[in-house]
């Protein structure tokens, strides 16, 4: 069984509050050129299937990410991913 990398993202989270309570939101922002498997997957299953199948997106931190699905199935994987020597 092989991972197969659907491409490179970066992760952004904002917090913030107001009087009526207290927020969280997580960006999944595609890097250019490097995204077009975990599109394709989006195009497909959509949106509200793909991400909460993202199994450790609630504990990755901001920065950014190779993300992997397992043997074409459906659990995605966030991996920090470097872009030294990369072009």
């Amino acid at each position: 069984m092989k991972d197969i990398n659907l491409g490179i993202v970066q992760i952004k989270t904002t917090l913030w509050s107001d009087e009526k309570g207290m927020y969280q939101k997580k960006k999944i922002i595609f890097l250019d050129g490097q995204s077009n498997g975990i599109k394709d997957d989006l195009n497909i299953k959509g949106v509200d299937f793909v991400i909460p199948c993202i199994s450790n997106l609630d504990n990755s931190a901001d920065g950014i990410y190779k993300i992997l699905v397992h043997n074409n199935s459906n659990n995605y994987l966030l991996i920090p991913h470097t872009l030294e020597g990369e072009k």
